[in-house]
């Protein structure tokens, strides 16, 4: 019932539901959506808090280029993207 109404409504679903979207751009850059802390943060590596556990970005010379309301751009050369 719940999805048909949101469907309806044109609600995307991942609002609702606090799940969370990752766009990559090629291996430079990574735009995360819907995390909900960011729990440690160095040039090699980024762990984000998401509702089914943790994004872990590892790389080299990681950095944040913006931050704000559960959005995260991530720079830098990413060798790995991993949900635990």
């Amino acid at each position: 019932m719940k999805k048909e109404l949101l469907e309806a409504m044109f609600i995307p679903r991942d609002a609702v539901f606090k799940e969370y979207n990752l766009t990559a751009v090629g291996s430079r850059q990574l735009f995360v959506e819907g995390f909900e802390a960011i729990k440690e943060l160095s040039p090699e590596i980024l762990r984000l808090r998401v509702k089914e556990g943790f994004i872990v970005v590892a790389g080299e010379r990681l950095h944040v280029e913006y931050f704000g309301d559960g959005e995260i751009m991530i720079k830098g050369r990413i060798n790995s993207i991993q949900l635990k």
